[in-house]
């Protein structure tokens, strides 16, 4: 069953950041069609990942109207929609394969089954040419494995497992070498065809092969819309405002010197008079009485003189030409997931989030604790082995135990501080794309980390207090229960601090 078509569509659009009065984005209004791959271009600080991040819901559309279809999109919604970030972040110790499976398992309802998950992780992964690395670890910088490469076309494999309506994506070409970078966009361009799916993607400055695959595209500049429309009626369009495209050069190239050199006051100024205007269709073909050569009818736009008019029917007419062809790809593209998938796949239920986060962090199960017990264990044990019962002794036994209460209150303060740290910004980016919630993995983390919060402590107490000779089974219950109370005690201070600290990175430092 094929899906039913839909719009994205902005209007009026402007943010702006705090202590700045100049917009970052400025009246952006702009629409994109499903079965069709949108770029939005533009120099380095013209908007395009403030743009995304409106889209999303990373920020909030205090100004102008997101509609999808004809209903106005809720926080709910966006939400749903896939995000290709600029960072590819992810649980370092994990293997890719597993990273799938994680992802499978918390963002995909039970209407999807195992095999269907196994059979979208085969295919994302045959289509992004990621079958050599599948079983390795994704690292870190201290523990090297993935390539960036790899690393980008993972977090894109991410995104189209729960193969959201909306996919956004924030430079997905960084860090890839002209051929993958252009196959990645050509799979995009073919899913979206396929699934009938909208995606927009940002993109500094393409490759003419790049440019080309793309429908349609969005030029900022300065943060205001310089042009809207069909890639292949870019080049009309700047050849009658006077900025003509040299036939031997990429057009995306000299798009980009175009809008840096001395031309782009030009671009800015024709931009704010026919772009700023929020009423959509957006426009595609301009047409005055300028440039006879363009081949299209001189319709002035006021009696002050304007010169450009854009042709809304004219563009609906091509565009919906344009999309229904697209619309109408054969059923065998790459990534087609589902036959008769639904428009909203539900999310996975709070169980299994938990579940799949249990079996996450059992696999991200760091060693260094148990190497950390077993040293501080066999030192502690050397140093007061068999204390002697005697008056003189008494002061070996008090700091045998002002040590141990002091060791491990400094411990377990620091451990939940540090593995929370650690998981913060992995944390903040999978809540922010909505994958499971806070409170499944909070639980989930409580629950793996147990045996480094009690049974390794434990231990450790158990072989220190019978190497240290101090007392009967009666005097071990009572040493034993005491110091785990202070574990407790500090493991709660821990977390108490780094769920609250705005900075808890500067705290563990100090």
């Amino acid at each position: 069953m094929r899906q039913r078509h839909l719009t994205l569509t902005l209007q009026n659009l402007t943010v702006f950041v705090k202590d700045c009065d100049t917009p970052v984005l400025n009246s952006v209004s702009f629409r994109s069609e499903s079965g069709r791959l949108t770029a939005v271009m533009g120099p380095s600080g013209s908007g395009k990942t403030t743009l995304l991040h409106s889209l999303c819901g990373r920020l909030p559309l205090d100004s102008g109207c997101l509609k999808l279809g004809r209903q106005a999109v809720s926080r709910k919604t966006q939400k749903g929609f896939g995000y290709v970030t600029q960072e590819d972040v992810f649980f370092p110790q994990l293997t890719l394969r597993q990273m799938l499976q994680f992802t499978a398992e918390v963002r995909l309802g039970s209407e999807v089954g195992p095999a269907e998950k196994m059979r979208r992780i085969g295919r994302v992964v045959e289509a992004l040419e990621l079958e050599k690395c599948i079983d390795t670890r994704i690292g870190d910088f201290l523990d090297k494995g993935l390539s960036g490469g790899e690393k980008r076309r993972a977090s894109i494999a991410c995104e189209l497992l729960h193969d959201p309506r909306v996919l956004l994506l924030d430079e997905p070409t960084s860090g890839l070498d002209a051929s993958l970078a252009h196959s990645i966009v050509r799979l995009l361009h073919d899913w979206a065809t396929s699934n009938n799916r909208i995606v927009i993607t940002s993109i500094h400055q393409p490759s003419s092969h790049i440019y080309h695959v793309f429908d349609d595209v969005l030029l900022l500049v300065d943060g205001h819309v310089c042009y809207r429309g069909q890639r292949k009626d870019m080049a009309n369009y700047f050849d009658c405002i006077g900025v003509p495209f040299p036939k031997d050069w990429n057009p995306a190239d000299y798009l980009m010197e175009a809008v840096t050199s001395g031309k782009r006051a030009l671009i800015l100024e024709k931009g704010r008079e026919l772009f700023n205007d929020a009423s959509l269709p957006p426009p595609m073909s301009p047409v005055g009485t300028a440039d006879p050569g363009c081949g299209y009818d001189a319709i002035p736009m006021r009696e002050t003189g304007d010169t450009f008019v854009f042709k809304a029917d004219q563009w609906r007419d091509g565009l919906m030409q344009d999309t229904g062809a697209a619309s109408s790809a054969t059923e065998s593209q790459p990534l087609k997931f589902l036959e008769s998938a639904r428009e909203e796949q539900r999310k996975a239920s709070w169980w299994a989030q938990f579940r799949a986060l249990v079996v996450s962090s059992l696999r991200s199960f760091a060693v260094f604790p148990l190497v950390q017990y077993t040293v501080f264990t066999v030192l502690v044990s050397a140093l007061w082995f068999h204390i002697q019962r005697r008056e003189e002794d008494i002061k070996d036994i008090l700091g045998l135990l002002f040590y141990l209460t002091l060791s491990q209150s400094n411990i377990n303060i620091l451990e939940p501080l540090s593995s929370f740290t650690e998981d913060l910004t992995i944390v903040q980016h999978e809540l922010l794309a909505n994958k499971y919630k806070i409170s499944a993995y909070y639980l989930a983390k409580t629950v793996t980390e147990a045996p480094t919060q009690i049974i390794l402590p434990l231990i450790s107490l158990s072989i220190i207090f019978w190497a240290a000779d101090l007392g009967s089974a009666g005097t071990y219950v009572e040493f034993t229960s005491m110091l785990l109370l202070n574990v407790l005690a500090c493991q709660g201070m821990g977390m108490f601090f780094s769920l609250v600290s705005r900075r808890p990175k500067a705290n563990l430092a100090a």
